[in-house]
């Protein structure tokens, strides 16, 4: 893999045309190389934008880190750290593995068949909410966005109603451009969360609960 030592530009990366990848994104890909970019704190990591490339990187199997304590990592905000530092999928190796094992079946490809009919459902709701909405509406916005949240809030056992507090905040939580509150986003976020996470025992139709359980078993364990 060769490396670009060109200057940094700005990440994230500004579009032209609002349809089309940012003109930077595309010269990277097709030059072939990783390239520096300048995040919002002035520090440079890489940006890798070739599915050669990112395959390569993954596969470098403790060489790289989902660690974002780690010194030097990208993260997003000052407040990443500590608002993600002890979420598992922030974690490397045995500390990642055992949790992911437990969360597998939860997310198997059968189950998330059994999700088609209620998807449906989701979406269609989606549809008429854009039918009811005033004047010209943003499609990525209030559907193309909107409807992973709904479908994530409805594994989740978060109420529809409750979808677009989750997505607004979730926002804010992975905003790229300035610093952000994180903790009062992550606040507003999780109290969304339904209280029959802490005591429901889990079923065929409430893998939440298995999902919350471990999950807070585990950030008690660390």
């Amino acid at each position: 893999m060769t490396i670009s030592s060109e200057h940094a530009p700005t990440f994230p990366l500004q579009r032209g045309c609002p349809f089309s990848p940012p003109e930077d994104a595309t010269s990277f890909r097709e030059s072939g190389r990783p390239h520096r970019v300048t995040i919002w704190d002035g520090s440079t990591p890489w940006l890798i934008t070739r599915h050669d490339h990112i395959q390569q990187l993954l596969g470098a199997v403790g060489k790289i880190s989902a660690d974002v304590t780690n010194a030097g990592f990208p993260n997003t905000s000052d407040a990443q750290p500590a608002v993600e530092g002890n979420i598992f999928f922030r974690k490397d190796g045995a500390e990642h593995l055992p949790v992911r094992r437990i969360l597998n079946p939860d997310f198997t490809a059968k189950r998330s068949e059994a999700l088609r009919p209620r998807i449906a459902e989701l979406t269609d709701q989606l549809i008429d909410d854009l039918l009811a909405m005033d004047g010209p509406v943003d499609l990525v916005e209030h559907f193309a966005l909107a409807l992973p949240t709904v479908v994530i809030c409805e594994v989740l056992g978060v109420p529809y109603e409750d979808s677009s507090t989750v997505h607004e905040s979730s926002k804010k939580m992975v905003q790229l451009t300035r610093r952000t509150r994180k903790w009062p986003r992550t606040a507003r976020c999780t109290s969304c969360w339904p209280a029959t996470w802490r005591t429901s025992a889990p079923g065929p139709t409430t893998g939440c609960c298995h999902v919350w359980r471990t999950l807070m078993s585990t950030r008690r364990a660390t």
